[in-house]
């Protein structure tokens, strides 16, 4: 199974993450692998990560 962070299943898992899932618990209640379940937390910090980019004045 692809996780993509767009389809279906990804944004099932985003949405617990955002309730409050342990990355460990999601292979249990989803049937993805660790590994993919660490993918998807990790896309998920970039994706709200807002600060800017420090840059040279």
């Amino acid at each position: 199974m692809t996780i993509t962070g767009t389809d279906a299943i990804s944004l099932k898992i985003l949405e617990a993450f955002e309730q409050g899932i342990k990355i460990k618990d999601v292979p249990s209640k989803f049937s993805v692998s660790l590994d993919q379940a660490k993918r998807l937390s990790h896309y998920r910090k970039m994706k709200n990560f807002r600060t800017p980019i420090y840059r040279r004045p």
